[in-house]
């Protein structure tokens, strides 16, 4: 028979290896903020993917305005978005959420000129109407300065963690993701309708 001492410390040693549950009750500590953690990595990186994509397809699709295919067919705003935006964006990248204004721009001083797309102290640039039937389609002559506005009503897939950032499009919560180009358009002959 072992002596008692002997006896109390292998118990010790058995209770201090003795590890069930111990995994279950750390993760309840922590698992709710590691979630949450997890839930907004996803979504900051969709944003990242989204900017980049709608960033590349705006560089591209403005090149039609700038050399004068779109005049040049007589292009609607929304045969501009659905048959040269639309298809440089990414299959996950929806049309229905593309909002585009494209525009003229006077070489004026402030406050005319570029200045009328930004807020009074030139930090922030306005947003268009976010309803494609109230923006405008501008594509200009030739040598016209052009700005083009384009933005993706991003959804929020987790609305709890981006609440005070997020606005609604079409009864959902959505992050409006900007793209944005100024350019002047080549010396092209331009049809009899540009749009403005």
């Amino acid at each position: 028979m072992p002596s008692e001492p002997a006896s109390r410390r292998v118990k010790l040693i058995s209770f201090r290896e003795d590890c069930d549950g111990t995994a279950a009750v750390e993760f309840a500590m922590i698992g709710g903020l590691l979630t949450f953690l997890l839930m907004g990595v996803m979504q900051i990186g969709f944003y990242i993917y989204t900017a980049a994509a709608l960033e590349y397809a705006v560089a591209q699709a403005t090149r039609q305005v700038m050399t004068g295919s779109a005049s040049a067919g007589s292009m609607t705003a929304d045969q501009f978005r659905s048959g040269v935006l639309c298809p440089l964006l990414p299959v996950s990248m929806s049309c229905a959420r593309v909002i585009t204004n494209i525009n003229t721009v006077p070489e004026a001083a402030s406050p005319g000129g570029f200045y009328q797309y930004v807020n009074s102290n030139a930090s922030w640039i306005i947003p268009p109407a976010m309803d494609n039937t109230k923006t405008n389609f501008c594509t200009g002559a030739g040598g016209s300065v052009v700005y083009a506005q384009v933005y993706y009503a991003m959804p929020i897939y987790f609305p709890v963690l981006f609440k005070g950032v997020s606005g609604s499009w079409q009864g959902n919560s959505a992050y409006f993701v900007g793209a944005f180009a100024a350019f002047r358009n080549e010396p092209f002959q331009a049809s009899s309708n540009s749009g403005c």
